[in-house]
């Protein structure tokens, strides 16, 4: 059985929980190699560094630990993996019926070439590659979006219920085929703009992030507010704020080569790096480096 700490608090608000197992596929077994509070899933304990420790832990399907710690009755509104290139295993392993309760599933994600340096997991999907897996899997799910993460080509991203509320708002003010609200300012609703400014009166609106205020135009202000801290992480960062816009498909298709070459640059950039073999060649236009425009 599952071992849970915390179900029974439900009754009194928000709560941790914690579930002692792994989340995938089907039940079993995984071994990770730990050290501090990071862990990498490896194949034996032979693979276990010097200075790592092997533990390991039970594997369960998602849909067992949401039907184990979030009741029917409870709203499920963000589901949140971060899974090191394995989050479509992890979500997937949840099921259609546990994924309908979500109004909104999140993934971690790289939108990088596989040679490039300093990715997380080398031989993981992109954000598209997974974001078309999932509309093909699950096609009551559609891409809302993507936020940057910490890493170099890290991002979260957003899948919505198709017909819900927020799919329904976001349609309705959709223009150009990008996301409807673009993150200039000159499309913000002033409705919206007085309902930020009622809701979070010590903060101006033109202060928040642009996907807090994108978001707004789709979701109730605290809502949006909320959903932002939890999907942008550089919010705690200097200068966050302007990494923090919700992103489309659609801006993957248009500046892809342009987003990767600006990464290579920022990689490449230090004095460090520049004699490494990935960065050489590497030069202001990232000719050589990167493709021409991605298709879409």
């Amino acid at each position: 059985p599952l071992r849970v700490e915390g179900r029974q608090l439900w009754e009194s608000g928000t709560v941790d929980v914690l579930v002692s197992a792994a989340a995938g596929p089907k039940r079993g077994t995984m071994t990770l190699a730990t050290r501090n509070v990071m862990s990498r899933l490896v194949a034996s304990p032979s693979e276990v560094g010097p200075e790592e420790k092997a533990v390991t832990v039970p594997v369960v399907p998602l849909a067992e630990v949401l039907a184990a710690v979030v009741p029917e009755g409870v709203p499920l509104e963000l589901l949140i993996v971060d899974a090191q290139g394995f989050d479509f295993a992890v979500i997937e392993s949840a099921g259609s019926d546990q994924l309908r309760r979500a109004e909104m599933v999140a993934y971690e994600c790289e939108e990088a070439f596989p040679n490039m340096p300093a990715r997380v997991v080398a031989d993981s999907p992109t954000c598209m590659q997974t974001a078309k897996r999932f509309e093909s899997k699950f096609p009551f799910l559609r891409l809302f979006g993507c936020v940057r993460n910490v890493g170099w080509y890290e991002y979260n991203c957003v899948f919505i219920q198709r017909g819900a509320s927020i799919d329904e708002a976001q349609r309705k003010h959709a223009t150009g085929g990008g996301f409807p609200i673009p993150a200039d300012g000159k499309h913000w609703s002033s409705e919206v703009l007085v309902e930020l400014q009622a809701a979070l009166p010590d903060v101006e609106p033109t202060a928040l992030p642009d996907a807090v205020l994108q978001l707004a135009h789709v979701m109730p202000p605290r809502r949006a507010l909320g959903v932002t801290m939890l999907l942008c992480p550089a919010l705690t960062r200097p200068s966050g704020h302007r990494r923090c816009v919700l992103r489309t498909n659609a801006w993957f298709g248009t500046h892809y080569s342009a987003e990767l070459c600006s990464n290579w640059q920022r990689y490449c950039g230090t004095r460090a790096r520049r004699a490494a073999p990935e960065c050489r060649g590497v030069n202001t236009n990232c000719r050589g480096v990167t493709p021409g425009r991605r298709r879409r």
